[in-house]
């Protein structure tokens, strides 16, 4: 029974990969997935007709989905997980001894050539965790700017006033003596309203900059204002593409730097 039914995914499987894999062979791509296909229809038949060879075909098919995935990707583990993955947990289930013991009336409960090559490829996928397809090793060559050692003066040219982010100002002109006295200076109101098909997630956390006489900040549906500090008139401002695919999950925006 384990069998019937384990063919009748096999059979799925199989048709899924014949029909994606035709696809992607009449768009130019590789032909691999729908000879793939008509490979495990033939071991679902051979599986159904309670065939050993069921299982030595798909062994062979597991061999040639190595061969062919280290010709393609080499050995970068991460590009064998798309091209293996649904192989090698079909194998494994094949390999075990309900499945290999009706095959055998019961005698055995291990075949030897898939059982053998489903333990030499999980040996083969716990070494490849050790190693790195693309090793980065070197020296950087340009020097590297010093952090800045006091608070932001005149200019705020970093989300945290320097790059050591201490949100800090060295300014002396308001004080704990005449903080109370401060005004209003001026206003400014972006016009940037939330939507009705925005996100759930709908914040405007801009830190402004103050850079070369500007102020810039942006806003949650990423627009970008330039101010003049003095004044709060608006210099300029540039609205992004209307693609709002983008939108999806957060809006929010905290700076340009």
């Amino acid at each position: 029974m384990i069998n019937k039914i384990t063919s009748i995914i096999m059979v799925i499987f199989a048709i899924a990969l014949i029909y994606m894999g035709g696809q992607l062979l009449l768009a130019g791509g590789s032909a691999f997935y729908a000879l793939m296909g008509v490979g495990v229809l033939l071991s679902a038949i051979l599986l159904l007709m309670n065939k050993r060879s069921a299982l030595t075909l798909y062994a062979l098919l597991m061999w040639i989905t190595l061969f062919w995935t280290i010709w393609e990707v080499g050995f970068d583990k991460w590009q064998w997980i798309p091209r293996g993955d649904l192989f090698g947990v079909l194998g494994l289930w094949l390999a075990l001894p309900w499945v290999v013991r009706p095959l055998y009336q019961g005698q055995r409960r291990f075949h030897p050539f898939l059982g053998g090559s489903v333990v030499l490829m999980v040996l083969l996928v716990i070494g490849l965790c050790f190693y790195d397809p693309l090793p980065q090793q070197g020296a950087i060559n340009t020097p590297r700017n010093a952090s800045a050692t006091g608070g932001a003066a005149e200019e705020w040219s970093a989300y945290g006033g320097t790059t050591d982010g201490q949100r800090f100002s060295a300014l002396k002109q308001i004080t704990k003596d005449n903080v109370k006295d401060l005004e209003v200076a001026w206003t400014y109101h972006t016009g940037d309203l939330r939507q009705g098909d925005d996100a759930t997630e709908y914040t405007f956390e801009a830190t402004p900059l103050k850079a070369n006489g500007m102020l810039y900040f942006c806003t949650p549906h990423n627009e970008v204002h330039a101010l003049d500090p003095e004044t709060g008139a608006v210099k300029w401002k540039t609205t992004p593409d209307k693609n709002r695919s983008y939108l999806q999950q957060h809006q929010t925006c905290r700076g340009v730097s």
